[in-house]
Parts: structure tokens; sequence; C-alpha cells
């Protein structure tokens, strides 16, 4: 009986190596221009190969950016994970302290935006995110479900309540925010989103 060969190593690595160019053209593409801004030719060109290469990864274009808006999460939320670890060891030594608790939110708070911000591999990841939020379309489930309902899960259950949590997020907010922030986020973004 034969048995068949497995694929060449080099092969596997290929294929590997489109997919992970494949995201990043749709991390760039898709955060400049939004998901029906953007065509599978151009997807295929930013990565340097064939359109087919997208069907054969990830079905077509809408796999394709699951693909990135998941990978995106990813990344951010190992990012966030120490920041959350953080929080809970803080909410924990409060002890119910409303003050300490609102300076722990504003200090989440401002380390992720400094986090999230700072780092030159996330700031080409955050307009796809920013896009989804500010103009969400069928796939923003994708990102609330894979990023802000974990995060909620994992900070809030610390507050003790819901409504703690939302009240000392809502204190650590500037009010009204702050315009250098918009304006470095905006810097950040190549759109025009509706004010």
């Amino acid at each position: 009986m034969k048995t068949r060969a497995s694929p060449r190593p080099s092969r596997m690595k290929a294929g590997k190596d489109t997919s992970a160019l494949l995201i990043e053209s749709g991390i760039a593409l898709f955060g400049a221009r939004g998901y029906d801004g953007v065509t599978t030719r151009e997807l295929a060109h930013g990565a340097r190969t064939n359109i087919s290469s997208i069907k054969y990864h990830f079905g077509g274009k809408e796999g394709l950016y699951h693909a990135v808006l998941e990978e995106i999460i990813h990344e951010i939320t190992e990012l966030v994970g120490p920041l959350l670890l953080a929080l809970r060891n803080g909410v924990a030594e409060a002890n119910g302290n409303r003050d300490v608790l609102t300076r722990l939110a504003r200090q989440f708070a401002q380390n992720w935006c400094r986090a999230a911000l700072g780092d030159p591999r996330t700031q080409k990841r955050i307009p796809p995110i920013v896009r989804e939020v500010i103009q969400p379309s069928r796939h923003f489930t994708v990102i609330y479900n894979g990023f802000f309902r974990v995060l909620s899960r994992r900070s809030c259950p610390s507050f003790r309540t819901p409504s703690s949590c939302r009240s000392a997020w809502q204190q650590s907010r500037p009010a009204p925010l702050d315009r250098g922030f918009h304006r470095h986020v905006s810097k950040h973004l190549s759109c025009n989103s509706p004010r």
C-alpha cells in the first residue's frame, strides 16, 4: 500500500507566509478604506500573490476580513492582558473604596491608550477597529464578541457590580475628551470619519 507523501516543508511554509501576507495587506487596506472600499485584486496585489490565494486560504474576501479582525483582536488582547491583571489586583486591594476604584479605572484607560497608540505594531492595527466602532458593519460582532465583551467580563467582575464598573469608568473619562487625543487618533487613521 502506497502512502501519500506529505507536502514539502517549503510549500507548507509558503502557504503560511502567503496567509500572513494577505492578513498584513488586509490590515493596511481595510484600515485605510474599509471593507467595501477594497477589492480582492488590491488585497492580493498588496500581498504580492494572486487573487485565488484569498479563496484558498480564507474562502474569500469576507473570510480574510474576519481573519484580519481576529488577528488584531488577538494581538491587542495580549497587549491588554497585563493591564487587566494590574486592574484586578488593584481592585482586590481597594476593598470597595470608590476613590481608589476611580483612580484604577483612570489608570487603566490611560495605560490602555498609551499601549495601543504608543506601540508601532498596534498603530497599524487600530484603524480597522476604529472604522468598525465608528461605522459598524455586519462584521462588528467579531470585534464586540472577541474583544469588548471579553474586556468587559475580565475587568468589570472586579468592580463587584456592573453599575459600579460603569460609574468608575464614566468618572475616569475627561469631560470633554481631550482634543489632543482625537488629533493623535486621527493622525493614525487614513479616513475621514463622520463627526
